[in-house]
């Protein structure tokens, strides 16, 4: 149907509405002749109160649905952050984009964000009513460098990638955001490259912070009302091919090659004697074990003792007869002699042989 069409229904129905309450409120008379309706209006007869009550009350009612249709239903972003990454795990610019709704928003809320030419949606995702960013569930469509999707009305998150210029060693790009929704507070924040140098913005960077090792291009925070174009030209130059991520090293994955041995801390001197620090059962379990120990030794030490030992020969005594041939006195004073005696021990006399 064409707008044309439209306007002339809605104009016709307009004037049925004016005439009918004309007709109630005694301003006209409706006849009809030969099947048409016709209506006869009395230009000096006034509306009483009671029908310009009626009359206002059928006003309000008529033109309410008007009003509700026009309307707007687009939200307000209350504050958003750009965050612009060239070079980071691609050769391409990644822009993410975190914005939260004004209080109030209607949940759920349809959200249509500006995408540039030739963009490429890594993520959409949504802040839950407990203010949890998840992609899990989130169906979005694409339409004329637009993206559409529905949030419960706390905030968005969309992450998308978009080509530069390269001419050799430069690199050059221009990021717009352009969208139906106001933005109450905007704050665009640019990361330089890990091997570039000479990054420069435009408009120039408010603020320049380092973390992590990373440098930070921080432009001033401002409102950017619905279809106003907020623009950043950002150019620098980049010595190698080597991308942002490369240069990271996560936290959890940190590898200490040698670490110094941590010393054993020192124990107190009477650590020993403090009597509950003592494993009594294990105590007890290691005398048993020493006790039985002792006992096979002791076992042992005595079958070897309690054996026989060997007899040793004894010399057999001489026989009586033996002895008197070999037994020598002194010739002179008569006691007896040993064999090896030269002289008599009693008179000194020298023994014969």
């Amino acid at each position: 149907m064409s707008s044309i069409r439209r306007a002339t229904i809605l104009k016709l129905t307009t004037m049925a509405r004016e005439m009918n309450l004309a007709v109630m409120c005694g301003r006209a008379n409706r006849i009809r002749l030969r099947g048409r309706a016709y209506f006869i209006f009395d230009s000096n007869k006034r509306f009483p109160m009671k029908h310009k009550l009626s009359l206002l009350v059928l006003a309000l009612l008529l033109f309410t649905p008007s009003l509700a249709l026009a309307q707007t239903d687009t939200p307000t972003i209350d504050r958003m952050s750009i965050e612009i990454w060239p070079d980071f795990d691609q050769p391409a610019v990644l822009v993410l984009i975190t914005g939260f709704f004004t209080d109030g928003t209607p949940n759920p809320t349809e959200v249509t964000l500006p995408l540039p030419n030739e963009a490429d949606i890594h993520v959409v995702a949504i802040f839950t009513e407990d203010e949890v960013l998840t992609d899990q569930g989130v169906e979005y469509t694409t339409d004329d460098n637009t993206v559409t999707f529905r949030t419960p009305g706390t905030g968005f998150r969309l992450e998308y990638y978009i080509p530069y210029e390269a001419l050799g060693n430069q690199r050059e790009f221009t990021y717009t955001w352009l969208a139906d929704m106001p933005v109450n507070e905007l704050t665009l924040v640019v990361q330089e490259p890990f091997a570039a140098t000479n990054l420069t913005t435009n408009p120039t960077a408010a603020n320049v912070s380092e973390e992590k090792g990373l440098t930070y291009h921080i432009l001033s925070p401002q409102p950017v009302p619905a279809g106003t174009p907020f623009s950043v030209d950002v150019t620098y130059t980049l010595s190698s091919p080597q991308l942002t991520v490369d240069s990271q090293v996560p936290e959890a994955d940190t590898v200490v090659s040698n670490p110094e041995p941590v010393p054993p801390p020192a124990a107190s001197p009477t650590s020993f004697l403090n009597l509950d620090n003592i494993n009594w059962p294990l105590v007890l379990a290691g005398a048993g074990l020493l006790l039985i120990i002792a006992a096979v030794i002791w076992q042992i030490a005595s079958s070897r003792s309690g054996s026989k030992r060997p007899i040793k020969p004894r010399r057999q005594a001489k026989s009586a007869k033996s002895a008197q041939t070999t037994a020598k006195y002194c010739h002179e004073c008569g006691q007896p002699l040993q064999p090896e005696d030269k002289f008599c021990r009693e008179c000194g006399t020298a023994v014969k042989k």
